[in-house]
């Protein structure tokens, strides 16, 4: 990956001019530069000439802006020529900004990349404070989650964000979020429609949410498969993982497990934990492909190592049977637990068993008695058996 930083407003680069980093532990170089000339549709972006390559003629690089320590997405180009200290890139926008200050992300394989459409550079405002969304990869600054969102406050820090920067659609997309927290249905949807229309990814993605859920608009499955494409062009991850859930329940489409996987395939190797789950189940049961305890279990890992607790408890029951890998009581007790001490049930339940058979664990039926009865209320059935046989009481 090779980053360029655009140091035009110098206040906000500071000595960024002269910062060179090679991380071969990554395959990671990046490089500062400076935007230098514009010309239709591309803009030259000169650096310190070094011995490591830098992009080459034919890379997809993104663009990232910088501000005050925040980072966002902010489209991509192709390199169409390059030389010593300096590249050429033909942008997705024919309005190249050269005040935005930019990072450009090169995969070093031509035509790969997160293919994001650009963000207009207007400066962080109360707007991106009170209703900046933490899934939005193209967010820029601070955010907050959902439920947190106060509307009210929100809907008139974004409104005057707008009339302040009318054309930025990260500003239109966070109205529209305000809007949907006030259960203003209609108006959220207007302006996804707005800041999709300017190419924000993730408007478009949640426009596909909301047929899919039936809010803001009449529940349409195939309506919600059209945009999750549309995100998915610019390869948005959680589009990916949506088309593959809809395959996988022929939701809008002709259920296809096998498309289920591919599209499972393409988000979970962007890191999208749920579908690293997804992929791990799909595995297990031979859904889509071969059945495979190994593939089962390697997915399963990914997203347990990323805190999903259900995948944490399945990858618990693979080393509790030796099942696509070799039985190990005190690994399958390691990833009850973690379940457990996020409220799992099933795995406050199954940490319960091996504490009442000393399975990993010394035998402890008091530990055994606590873990049941965190259990009762999120796996119950099990749980008031196990309590029953002990002859204890929830």
């Amino acid at each position: 990956m090779i980053k360029i930083v655009n140091c035009s407003m110098r206040a906000f680069c500071g000595l960024a001019l002269v910062l060179f980093t090679l991380q071969l532990a990554y395959g990671m170089t990046e490089i500062t530069g400076t935007v230098t000339e514009k010309r239709a549709g591309s803009v030259k972006v000169e650096f310190e000439p070094h011995k490591s390559a830098g992009p080459k003629t034919g890379d997809r690089v993104d663009f990232k802006k910088l501000f005050k320590g925040y980072e966002a997405s902010a489209g991509h180009g192709e390199v169409t020529e390059s030389g010593a200290g300096f590249v050429w890139v033909k942008t997705n926008d024919n309005r190249p900004n050269l005040e935005m200050i930019g990072v450009i992300q090169s995969t070093g394989v031509p035509g790969k990349g997160r293919t994001t459409q650009r963000i207009s550079a207007a400066p962080l405002h109360r707007c991106d404070e009170l209703a900046g969304d933490p899934f939005d990869e193209d967010r820029f600054g601070p955010s907050i989650e959902y439920n947190h969102i106060d509307a009210g406050p929100a809907i008139a820090a974004c409104e005057n964000a707008i009339e302040q920067n009318p054309d930025t659609a990260r500003f239109l997309y966070q109205l529209g979020r305000a809007y949907h927290v006030n259960e203003e249905y209609k108006k959220a949807i207007e302006y996804f429609h707005k800041s999709s229309d300017q190419g924000y990814v993730f408007a478009t993605y949640i426009i596909g949410i909301m047929f899919y859920e039936g809010r803001g608009a009449s529940r349409d499955y195939a309506e919600a498969v059209k945009w999750f494409r549309k995100a998915e062009e610019q390869g948005l991850a959680s589009a990916q993982f949506y088309l593959g859930v809809m395959y996988s329940r022929g939701r809008g489409v002709t259920k296809d497990d096998a498309e289920a996987v591919k599209w499972y395939l393409k988000a979970a190797g962007q890191g999208y934990a749920s579908a690293q789950y997804n992929l791990g189940h799909m595995f297990s049961s031979g859904s889509g492909v071969a059945q495979d305890d190994m593939q089962s279990v390697k997915w399963y890992r990914k997203a347990a190592e990323q805190g999903v607790g259900a995948a944490q408890v399945n990858l618990g029951i693979r080393y509790e049977d030796g099942r696509g890998v070799a039985k190990d009581y005190a690994e399958a007790v390691k990833w009850y637990r973690k379940a457990a001490e996020q409220g799992v049930g099933k795995g406050q339940y199954f940490l319960g068993t091996m504490y009442e058979n000393g399975q990993g664990v010394p035998k402890d039926i008091e530990k055994a008695i606590k873990w049941y009865r965190k259990a009762v209320t999120r796996y119950s059935g099990n749980a008031k058996k196990a309590l029953e046989r002990l002859g204890v009481g929830e």
